[in-house]
């Protein structure tokens, strides 16, 4: 009976531990690599630092060095909170570009095995990869952010 108890308790962790909450899947270290401003890609402007890091323990944020008013580490933490209902984080933060509300997706890179992240607003569009984690086998990653797909990043005129 014991060893019936331990194949159920392993069975089931399995089966939650391979489909992670969005919550839990934006958890973690990620490298911004597209930054799109009003309609302008400013990523060579204004991005220093390029990683930002979320936990949804904390509910902390580590903001990415994006512009001079973020000077020091201290002044780079705001909140964040991810609401499912609506597919939407909010970030509550020093910066004048990642505060606010944002509407969120994930987009899988097959060839190069991991995850994106896409936060989108009504001025501002980021793509950001998940460091140092494969793609997770999982069904609950949202494929739309509010209305619209987005297969590609848009157009920068």
């Amino acid at each position: 009976m014991k060893i019936l108890r331990i194949f159920f308790v392993i069975i089931f962790g399995s089966l939650s531990s391979c489909n992670p909450s969005t919550e839990t899947l934006l958890d973690g270290n990620w490298a911004i690599d597209t930054f799109i401003f009003n309609e302008e890609d400013i990523f060579d402007k204004v991005v220093v630092v390029n990683m930002m890091s979320l936990s949804s323990e904390t509910g902390k944020i580590i903001l990415p060095k994006i512009d001079k008013k973020l000077k020091t580490n201290k002044e780079r933490i705001g909140r964040w909170e991810y609401f499912e209902d609506t597919f939407q984080i909010s970030i509550n933060s020093n910066s004048d570009y990642l505060n606010g509300y944002f509407d969120i997706c994930f987009k899988k890179d097959v060839e190069n095995n991991y995850i994106k992240l896409v936060l989108k607003s009504d001025n501002l569009y980021l793509e950001a990869a998940k460091v140092l984690s494969e793609i997770p086998q999982t069904t609950i990653l949202p494929v739309t952010c509010g209305d619209v797909e987005y297969a590609e990043a848009p157009a920068v005129p």
